[in-house]
């Protein structure tokens, strides 16, 4: 049974006696697994395959492919930082909310605005672009 679930969530590891869920700690500067449930340990192998001693893994898609989008009401937030000299590409009002992210490749800071026209409580516009200029 704990084989089939080892199967099933690689990197898991699970308890050979209560097939509890083994959680990894810090024990005299070596990592350890232990069973909060039984006094079950077993120490992380030194030279382990890839996937031996992984507890979780998180897949990056490329960025090309995702479509990121901004929400417009970034716009009604007032704490958010706003700026009045510049002009929507789309709808040309003077003002946008913006913030800092990283580029496509992680290696710089770029500015998203975001169109702050509002009108009736509700953004107006939406629009969102970039600026590398800091």
């Amino acid at each position: 049974m704990i084989q089939d679930l080892e199967s099933k969530a690689k990197g898991i590891k699970f308890c050979t006696n209560c097939s509890n869920m083994l959680n990894p700690i810090e024990e005299a500067n070596t990592l350890k697994f232990v069973c909060r449930f039984c006094d079950y340990k077993e120490q992380v192998r030194v030279n382990p395959s890839q996937d031996d001693n992984l507890i979780y893994r998180k897949e990056i898609k490329d960025k090309q492919s995702q479509n990121l989008s901004y929400d417009p009401e970034f716009a009604l937030d007032f704490t958010m930082p706003r700026v009045r000299n510049v002009s929507c590409p789309k709808c040309h009002y003077n003002e946008a909310v913006y913030f800092m992210t990283a580029d496509a490749e992680d290696t710089m800071l770029r500015k998203v605005f975001i169109c702050g026209r509002v009108e009736d409580g509700n953004p107006k516009c939406g629009n969102y672009w970039f600026s590398d200029e800091i």
